[in-house]
């Protein structure tokens, strides 16, 4: 949803998956309140975004640079 390509089973079943590790640990998957840095920890536990993702909307090109590297230092200098 961060990306703004829509909502369907994948989407639901990611969600699901996250619930469940939670509800299993007892603990946050990814606790943020930041989209950016959302999108950071779900790189650095499942490596790159796949390129469909990167660049199939206009959201999402908020996020990655042209090179499919998050933009995530560009933010972080603010």
């Amino acid at each position: 949803m961060i990306l703004g390509l829509g909502w369907g089973p994948p989407s639901d079943v990611w969600s699901l998956g996250c619930i469940l590790v939670e509800l299993y640990t007892g603990d946050l998957l990814f606790s943020t309140h930041n989209s950016h840095e959302h999108i950071a920890l779900m790189e650095a536990c499942l490596g790159t975004m796949p390129r469909e993702m990167r660049t199939g909307s206009d959201v999402a090109r908020k996020y990655f640079r042209s090179d499919g590297r998050l933009r995530w230092l560009d933010i972080a200098d603010r």
